[in-house]
Order: C-alpha cells, then structure tokens, then sequence
C-alpha cells in the first residue's frame, strides 16, 4: 500500500485503542477529514465508510468497498447536516 494507508490504518488503530465501544461512525470521519481534507464520507442508510485516494475505511481500518453506500453530501444531504449530532 502507502506511507498514507498506513497513516490512516495507525490513525484508525489509535481510535480503537481509545474506546472501549465504536465510536460514532460520522465523527471518524470527520477526526480523518481534519488530517486528511480530501476524506469523503459514504452512506448506506446506516453506516459511514470513508473514502480517502482510491481506499475506503472505517472505524475498524480497511475496508473492502461502497457495497451499497452513496456518496453521502450527495445522496444524503439531509443526514450529512444532521450527522454530527448524532449519537452512539
């Protein structure tokens, strides 16, 4: 992979290591967008994946791909206002 991915990867594994449950999966994105502005976040009605280059992750470290999640300021405008407000 990259210098970049594994960033990202240990940025990840610092956040899980300063949890004891999943954070709030728009608040990882918005923690990565502060390091890494060209983070967009992805949605599929329950879920926020970040895509950040051509790699998508989530609170967890690598994932594998959208599936059925949509780029979220685009399709899911309304929940990208709202998102940081929201809890768990």
């Amino acid at each position: 992979m990259s210098r970049k991915h594994d960033s990202i990867i240990a940025h990840l594994q610092l956040l899980r290591d300063s949890f004891l449950n999943a954070p709030n999966c728009f608040k990882v994105y918005l923690l990565l967008k502060a390091v890494w502005p060209e983070a967009e976040a992805w949605y599929d009605g329950n879920h926020v994946i970040v895509k950040i280059g051509a790699f998508w992750y989530d609170w967890k470290g690598y994932h594998p791909g959208p599936g059925n999640s949509l780029k979220m300021v685009d399709y899911y405008p309304e929940e990208y206002k709202e998102a940081r407000h929201w809890k768990g």
